[in-house]
This record gives C-alpha cells, sequence and structure tokens, in this order.
C-alpha cells in the first residue's frame, strides 16, 4: 500500500510526513442519526413536532444498525482464511503478493477429465491420510523379507500384490494396474518429485508403473532391473529415466502423465561468504547464514525448476494442478529448522496463492532397519527421525492448515507403516515398500480427485 503522497505505508508516523496545508475536516456520517435536542424559534410547532418523531424513528434505528455492523465484522474476523493468515504469519512468512484468482466460480485445485474413476471408496482424502499414520505392519508382511534380486523377466506383474500393512478403519487400497495408474496421474498438471535417494525409490513405484516394465534405465537393464534397481541405487541412479517428457519411450500411457523426478539432497551449508549469490543459485548451493530464515530466493532454485517444469507442459496441463512430493532432511542431519526455512517455507511461499494451486506432500522418514551402521544411530536413529517427523509435521500444521483437498501440504507417514521393513543398508528399502507407497498415493490421489471434482475442480 502506498499513501497520497507516492511513499510506501508504514505504521510509523513522522510531521514531515504531514500534508502542508491543513486537511478539511471530515463530514461525520452519523449526522443524520443525531436526535432532535430541542425546539427552534423560527419553526412551527408541528414542524418541530415531525422533526422529533423523524429523529426519534432514526434513533430507534441506530442500535440495529450497530448491531448489524458488529455481527459483519465478527464473522469476518472468525473466518478460516482470517486465521490461516494469522497462523502464517505466526510461522514467520511474508504476505505473498501473489493473490488467488477469486473471478472463477470453481475450485482453486483442479483436475482435468478420467476414463477410469472411483477406484477406492470408504474414506475420504483426510480419513486415508490419518489411517497411514495409524498403520502398523503386519508380523506377515511381505516387506519384512528381501525381494528376488535377479528378475527373470522384465515385465511388471502385480496379480499378487499385497500390502504389508492394514489401514485402520478405511478398506484395503485398490491396486492399480498400468492403465488406471496412467488415467489417474493424466488428470492432473504433472506429477512432480523432489528430493534424496529415499524419494527416488518413492518415484521409482510410478515409473515402474507407466512404463509397465521393471527396467526404467537407458543401460545396464539386467542389473537394474526390478529389484537390483534398488541394490544397485548408486549405479543405476545416474542412468536412471526418470523424466516421462524426456524419455517417451519408456511410458505406455496414452497421454503423457508428465511425471518426473528430480534430485536434491540439501543446500550446502558449508559455502565461503565470499562465494557469489549467482554461483549459488546455479549449483544449488547457499550459505546456511547469507539468507535469513525463510528469505531464499523465490526465482531460484527452490521454486524456479517446478515453475520451468509447468511451463513446459502443454497449455490444457498448466490449467490443472501439479502433484507435488517432497522428501529431504537425512542430509541436514533431521535439523528440521534448516529443512523448513530452505525447502518448506519458500515453497509454500511461492505457490500457496497460485491458480491453479499444487496438491503437495510431503514424505516422512521410515525408521532405520538393523543394517544400519552403528556410526549413524546417534544422528540417525529411530528417536531421531520419529522427532524429525514430528516437527515437520507440526509446522506444516501451522503453516499450511487447510486440508488436501484446499490446498494445504500435508505429511505422508511412513513410519509405523514401515517400522520392521527389510532394508538393503539400514536406510533404504525393497521394491515391495516402495510399490506400496506408489500404490498408497494413487489412492490417495484417487480419492482426493473426486473430492475436487464435488467442490467444482474438474475442467471440462
Amino acid at each position: 500500500m502506498h499513501r497520497s503522497n507516492g511513499q510506501p505505508y508504514t505504521d510509523d508516523w513522522d510531521e514531515k510526513d504531514a500534508p502542508s496545508t491543513p486537511l478539511s475536516p471530515l463530514p461525520n456520517p452519523f449526522d443524520e442519526y443525531e436526535p432532535f435536542l430541542g425546539h427552534r424559534t423560527d419553526e412551527s410547532s408541528d414542524e418541530v413536532e415531525n422533526a422529533s418523531r423523524r429523529n426519534e424513528s432514526r434513533t430507534k434505528r441506530w442500535p440495529f444498525f450497530a448491531l448489524l455492523i458488529s455481527l459483519t465484522i465478527l464473522v469476518v474476523a472468525s473466518t478460516p482464511a482470517t486465521r490461516i493468515t494469522a497462523l502464517r504469519k505466526a510461522a514467520g512468512f511474508r504476505q505473498n503478493s501473489l493473490q488467488p484468482n477469486t473471478t472463477r466460480p470453481f475450485s482453486n485445485i483442479r483436475v482435468g477429465k478420467r476414463r477410469i474413476s472411483g477406484l477406492f471408496k470408504g474414506c475420504n482424502s483426510s480419513e486415508l491420510l490419518d489411517s497411514l499414520s495409524r498403520a502398523k505392519l503386519r508380523q506377515d508382511g511381505k516387506s519384512r523379507l528381501p525381494g528376488k534380486s535377479s528378475p527373470k523377466k522384465t515385465q511388471l506383474d502385480l496379480r499378487e500384490f499385497k500390502f504389508s500393512f492394514d489401514l485402520p478403519d478405511c478398506p484395503a487400497p485398490h491396486i492399480f494396474t498400468p492403465e488406471e495408474a496412467c488415467d489417474l496421474l493424466s488428470a492432473f498438471g504433472g506429477v512432480f518429485f523432489r528430493g534424496d535417494s529415499i524419494a527416488r525409490f518413492f518415484s521409482s513405484s510410478l515409473f515402474f508403473l507407466i512404463s509397465d516394465s521393471l527396467d526404467i534405465v537407458t543401460s545396464h537393464h539386467q542389473e537394474c532391473a526390478g529389484e537390483s534397481y534398488y541394490l544397485n541405487g548408486k549405479k543405476c541412479r545416474i542412468i536412471s529415466a526418470l523424466d516421462s517428457q524426456k524419455y517417451p519411450e519408456k511410458s505406455v500411457c496414452d497421454v503423457n502423465p508428465f511425471l518426473r523426478f528430480e534430485q536434491a539432497y540439501k543446500f550446502r551449508t558449508n559455502q565461503r561468504r565470499s562465494q557469489s549469490s549467482a554461483r549459488a543459485q546455479k549449483t544449488g548451493s547457499v550459505h546456511r547464514h547469507k539468507y535469513k530464515a525463510g528469505e531464499l530466493p523465490l526465482e531460484g532454485v527452490v521454486a524456479g525448476n517446478l515453475t520451468a517444469f509447468r511451463e513446459s507442459l502443454p497449455e490444457e496441463r498448466q490449467a490443472l494442478s501439479p502433484v507435488v512430493i517432497f522428501q529431504h532432511g537425512i542430509h541436514y542431519q533431521f535439523r528440521s529448522e534448516d529443512t523448513i526455512d530452505f525447502h518448506i517455507k519458500p515453497f509454500l511461499q511461492a505457490f500457496s496463492s497460485t491458480v491453479p494451486r499444487p496438491i503437495s506432500l510431503w514424505s516422512s522418514y521410515s525408521p532405520p532397519g538393523p543394517l544400519k551402521p552403528k556410526e549413524h544411530i546417534k544422528d540417525q536413529g529411530p528417536d531421531v527421525i520419529s522427532n524429525y517427523n514430528s516437527k515437520i509435521r507440526d509446522f506444516l500444521k501451522i503453516a499450511s492448515p487447510e486440508p488436501l483437498n484446499e490446498g494445504g501440504m500435508k505429511q505422508l507417514e511412513w513410519f509405523e507403516a514401515t517400522n520392521g521393513a527389510f532394508s538393503y543398508d539400514g536406510t533404504h528399502h525393497s521394491y515391495q515398500v516402495n510399490m506400496e507407497k506408489g500404490q498408497f498415493l494413487l489412492n490417495l490421489l484417487d480419492a482426493l480427485y473426486g473430492e475436487i471434482v464435488e467442490q467444482g475442480g474438474l475442467v471440462e
């Protein structure tokens, strides 16, 4: 906001800001409601009596108008949007210059048409997320065992696939086929994963589905097929085809789902102070003390790559809400303040008021397995990870309190559902665990899709 003299508006008053000439007094808007105070000698008694009755009537009406105004102010002050704004200010957010498009008659979360819908029934998206947080790994869960490392065939086969955990108060998730997964994912404005190797393994399940194959690499196919993709993680990482736009031949979908994984471990915190800001943005290295908390450049690597991804999509897909899944933390030694300052706050600041609004999810960490090296237990033990997940969850409740179907960022709670699952190195899990994550995500998006359509978010 600006003053009439063109200077930025602040709450501070200085005499030099005063106008050079006195301003005329403003008219009192309530003058006409002032009661008649006495007889005037230049008016007849009838005129005085009539005027007295008129003013008496106005005086009786005034409490009604005052009450109406007070109720209006009370209702506005108690709206969810006002509470959300207050909560965001408390969490350390700046006012976003982007404003939602309130001229459209439907939801700011938008989806496109599907051929197959309503595959998961029985719980809504909020209930599903709550159920996942309370899920327990069954004793006979397949994720407790290592998978076969060298499949003879690379064809994806989900006919006998079952979840290793049950969802309390919700029915068993639907097992999506490649055709069903393609249809669902293509109803959104792209699906963008960003994070560490654990996030990459999570995304791999969707790439297996859209390719209808256990082979999602560009070379060394047998060494990186199926379970071997997780066994040989570092080798397979650099030859992964984790971008359906760049590698369309890897997808069997009729319509490109625009599925992409972007690897980002962390912003380096040990860079020299002399390193230029331009170089820092180019390399993805940000000095921890160079920027104040929550004030990373929004056009930099935090939001820039997602924006570029969105702008690369066809126009009709840009009109739909993208699905965004993040996972960071282990490379920050599970310092939640760094993750919040460097990733969550900048993302919410950049995209929480855009139209269409993203569907954003934060993927939590699983407890370490028995093979976790002893020297890492102090910094990556179960209590450390559980505490980290809790801090992220608590922050999101304050900074992004809306439900998922209204644009709030929610955490996928994997801790209990994977507690006891087999891990090759105490950190990374098998095909079974990652396919369970992918299948759960599809069930969540399926439930969410129906809610968005019901609230007017379907783009014809």
